[in-house]
């Protein structure tokens, strides 16, 4: 019963042929399965021909691969050609072919694009039109699409104006050719000179470009007498302009004429172009009454120029609009005027909304109607989408009445076979769920023995239910390698998908909870709140967090350390270099104090000798305890004076002593005098502030006041020159913000660059850094976007985004959610319509089972009054007491499924389908190769 789903695995190459058998691929599979495969729709039960047909589906699989893929090579590359045009004429200046698969972006060959442009030109800022793909219009299918011939290739209109157009010196005068009867532009054109040249001189070249067929009116044209630069005036965006007006007749004068026209401008600029703002806004028409002859033609020549630009755009959009609605491919825009692309871009856009709601409600409606499921509501939806959603509806529902008309047929017939098949049916659901069993008192022998028979099988199903599950769970958990599934039943693959996703979001939780956990606490931060975050992402949290936090304490445990061994060795060093330049200071004062003792004893030596012993005595005395007393003095001041740690004096005299703290008194003095005056010299000197009143200050207060000034007032120069600076580029810095801002906007949505006429080199510069920069992140956003579709699409293995940007990962990301759900609704369609068949022939041959065993059953009974089997019949119309049978027989059956229902995945309240299926596909895959995505793969 599985055939049709092998067949649309190993078809998914497409109904191709053969070479070696003749046969389709869809017929070889058939042909496989009807050699190996029994009457019950099962593998053959011998190990020899399952192993054959495993073997053939394989070879099978291989050979759509092969065919496939020389198939692609054959078709590998197709065209797409580049032609530069000038913009203006639309003259073709140079083209170039190049070749790729069909599929590719254009965008890929941006540099190529660029190389290509022609000498002394420049890419038009006006735009470009081209396919986005290379396409293969030798394609049948793509033929029908775009209606258009196998000979047609992709294409590139790269539009290019010349480099004297921007170079510097040069200035643009604009020649408009306008029929004087009607007022409408018939045509323009540029020439480019530098500022002040005399329009005069291209009388020939004005003369050349006068529409065939007209002849210039000289006494109604008029234009700028010379080329003016309109760069830094109060209207920038001016051009010089002349107004050639010509009729289809011969006029009087028909020579151009090169007198000075400035008065006539003058006069008739302003009336032409409030005409013109007339016309082309479509506003209600001013008064003209006591207007001139001359203002009411002027002002007409403007309102008709205007109301022709005004209908070329209406003309534009419209046909915009439509082209988006309708998706159509878009037409070739090239030598139409920027207006009408202005206009025709605008419509498409409001189109393609229209467009896009249709396709949302189409999909959103059939999918609401052939589900049967409950209306949502629309409101906010634009009046698009609800039409396109109700007439949708419409036609799913039409589907899902069927599906239910179907089904109650068919359980209606089920109902009426045999007790059988209830039997066995209702042992299987038993089985199956684990339920504790029925009662089957009053059951037929039949129906027990159908009964057990289906209660051994479901129970099979609900074992491997269980061990495929936890076998899916475990490694789910753990990411290890998936095991091979082959020769397990289906029922243990689909609970080992479900399993293994349920595994797979607690081994993500447990990787995530590791990560922010050990990094909140290596960190130090706060505890975030953990609500509604899962048992296990809590768990691994918890658990890093610990092992973090306790990194962190160790950080900050060696950062203490190592400040403290810092602090201590800077003390030592400036506490031992105190010491030993006390020390010597205190035995240069020994040895001057001894000096003087000797001489002062020298001279009395002609005293008495009795006097100056006696003398000599006391003044020893005398000195000695000077000389400690000044050292205590010193000492003590100098360490007052300094603000140093005091040090021991154990073992020095009590006079020693006593001077010491005298003269630390003394020096603290001084030291708190220096503070304060080195506190406030800063002060005012950073500040800028007036010098105080210093008298009346100590020395030291006023040395160290003087000091710190300098250094102050250093500072406050500093800080004044650095805002002078900031000042000065403030401006420059606010222009390239604004211009890289505005650049990297347009180059991140690739749209048409703007005029910067005006701008300063800052912004320029600095807009065309960011246009860089944003056209990276447009040509990933596209790239992003392309691959991340065809991953979700093929249902292919992810590839590693390690050194992508972020614009590309997460244009990949919504590229893949787009693919997938395409992907999904292939494998949802195929798998409803391989279940569709497989229960149609299992229906058939349930029924040819029964008959034959029927007839049977009444053979036996060796009598001719056995009763004919009653054939069971089916009303042609529905009644009253038909639907109510239907509703019945249907209510039985969801109450006997819904215990199935709860092991499968769901959405909601309801089971998810697909992803039950993804199971049984991925198994089914690895088991034949998954041909169709290993081709898609490789394209």
């Amino acid at each position: 019963m599985l055939k049709n789903t092998y067949k649309a695995i190993l078809g998914a190459n497409g109904n191709l042929t053969d070479a070696k058998t003749g046969r389709t691929f869809n017929g070889d599979i058939d042909y496989l399965f009807n050699s190996s495969f029994n009457a019950d729709g099962e593998l053959a039960s011998t190990k020899s021909a399952a192993d054959a047909f495993i073997a053939a589906a394989k070879a099978a699989a291989k050979a759509a691969d092969d065919a496939a893929a020389a198939l692609k090579e054959s078709n590998a590359k197709t065209a797409y050609q580049i032609d530069y045009i000038e913009y203006g004429t639309g003259k073709i200046l140079a083209s170039k072919t190049i070749y790729d698969q069909a599929g590719t972006y254009i965008d890929e060959y941006e540099s190529t694009i660029k190389a290509g442009v022609p000498a002394g030109y420049v890419i038009s800022a006006n735009g470009t039109s081209y396919d986005p793909t290379f396409i293969n219009y030798k394609d049948p299918a793509v033929q029908k699409v775009t209606g258009k011939s196998a000979a047609t290739i992709s294409k590139a209109h790269i539009y290019v104006n010349k480099k004297a157009e921007s170079a510097v010196g040069t200035t643009t005068y604009q020649i408009d050719y306008i029929d004087g009867a009607t007022g409408k532009i018939l045509s323009s054109k540029r020439v480019y000179d530098q500022a002040g040249a005399s329009i005069s001189k291209y009388e020939s070249a004005i003369k050349s470009g006068v529409p065939e067929g007209y002849t210039i009116d000289t006494g109604r044209s008029s234009y700028d007498p010379s080329f003016v630069d309109y760069t830094g005036t109060a209207t920038p965006k001016k051009l010089s302009k002349a107004y050639i007006v010509v009729n289809g007749k011969a006029a009087v004068d028909t020579s151009f004429g090169t007198g000075d026209r400035t008065t006539h401008v003058e006069d008739t600029d302003a009336i032409y172009a409030d005409g013109y703002k007339y016309g082309e806004t479509g506003a209600t028409l001013p008064s003209l009454a006591g207007k001139s002859e001359a203002y009411k033609a002027a002002f007409a020549r403007g309102f008709n120029a205007g109301a022709a630009v005004r209908g070329e755009k209406l003309a534009a959009y419209k046909a915009g609009y439509q082209y988006g609605e309708t998706g159509a491919v878009l037409p070739d825009l090239a030598g139409k005027s920027d207006d009408y692309k202005t206009a025709f871009s605008g419509g498409f856009t409001e189109g393609g909304k229209v467009y896009a709601d249709k396709l949302a409600g189409t999909k959103a409606g059939y999918q609401t109607g052939v589900t049967g499921a409950t209306l949502p509501s629309l409101d906010g939806k634009s009046d698009a989408y609800k039409e396109a959603f109700s007439k949708a509806y419409t036609q799913g529902f039409a589907g899902h009445l069927a599906v239910l008309d179907a089904k109650a047929t068919q359980d209606a017939t089920t109902e009426a076979n045999a007790e059988a098949a209830a039997g066995y049916k209702a042992g299987y659901q038993y089985g199956e769920t684990g339920a504790v069993l029925p009662d089957l008192a009053g059951k037929s022998d039949a129906y027990k023995e159908a009964f057990s028979k289906g209660f051994t099988d479901g129970g099979k199903v609900y074992s491997d239910k269980q061990a495929g599950y936890k076998a899916g769970v475990q490694y789910g958990e753990t990411g290890a390698v998936l095991p091979d599934l082959a020769g397990k039943s289906d029922a243990y693959k689909e609970a080992f998908s479900a399993g293994f996703t349920k595994g797979g979001e607690t081994f993500a939780d447990t990787l995530a909870g590791t990560k922010a956990g050990y990094q909140t606490g290596v960190t130090g931060a706060t505890l975030p709140s953990l609500d509604g975050k899962s048992d296990a992402y809590k768990t691994a949290f918890s658990k890093a967090y610990t092992q973090g936090f306790a990194a962190h304490q160790a950080i900050l445990e060696a950062q203490a350390a190592q400040n403290a061994t810092t602090k201590a060795n800077e003390d030592n060093a400036s506490f031992n270099a105190y010491k030993a330049e006390e020390a010597a200071q205190l035995a240069k004062d020994v040895a001057a104090k001894n000096a003087a003792a000797a001489a002062a004893a020298k001279a009395k030596a002609d005293q008495d000798n009795a006097s100056f012993n006696e003398y000599k005595l006391g003044e020893a005395s005398r000195l000695s305890a000077k000389t400690v007393a000044d050292a205590g003095y010193k000492a003590g001041y100098q360490y007052g004076e300094t603000g140093a740690v005091l040090p021991s004096l154990d073992g020095k005299s009590d006079a020693y002593k006593e001077a010491f703290s005298k003269g630390f008194t003394d020096g603290g003095k001084v030291y708190a005098d220096k503070l304060a005056g080195t506190k406030a010299g800063y002060q005012t000197g950073v500040t800028g502030a007036t010098l105080p009143d210093l008298a009346g200050k100590s020395d030291a207060y006023k040395e160290a006041f003087s000091k710190a000034y300098t250094q102050g007032y250093a500072g406050h120069l500093a800080v004044l020159d650095a805002k002078d600076t900031q000042d000065a580029t403030t401006q420059a810095n606010a222009d390239k913000a604004a211009g890289y801002k505005a650049g990297y906007q347009y180059g991140e949505t690739g749209a048409v660059l703007p005029s910067l006429d005006g701008k300063s080199d800052a912004y320029k510069n600095a807009f065309s850094e960011g246009f860089t920069a944003g056209s990276e992140v447009h040509f990933d956003k596209l790239a992003g976007y392309k691959a991340g579709y065809q991953y979700g699409e093929t249902g292919a293995v992810l590839p590693s985004l390690d050194g992508k940007s972020d614009a590309y990962k997460d244009a990949f990301s919504a590229g893949f959610t787009k693919g997938v759900i395409a992907h999904f609704d292939a494998m949802a369609a195929a798998k409803a319509k391989a279940k569709q068949d497989q229960d149609n022939a299992s229906f058939n041959e349930f029924k040819l089972d029964e008959a034959s065993r029927l007839s049977a059953k009444f053979a036996n009974k060796g009598t001719a009054t056995t009763p004919a089997t009653k054939p069971a019949t089916t009303p042609a119309t529905k009644t009253p007491a038909t639907t109510a049978a239907v509703k019945t027989t249907a209510a039985k059956t969801n109450d006997q499924t819904t215990a199935t229902k709860k092991d499968l995945p769901q959405t909601g309240d309801d089971v998810n389908v697909v992803a039950s299926s993804l199971g049984v596909v991925a198994v089914v895959g690895a088991l034949f190769g998954l041909a169709g995505t290993s081709l898609k793969k490789r394209a």
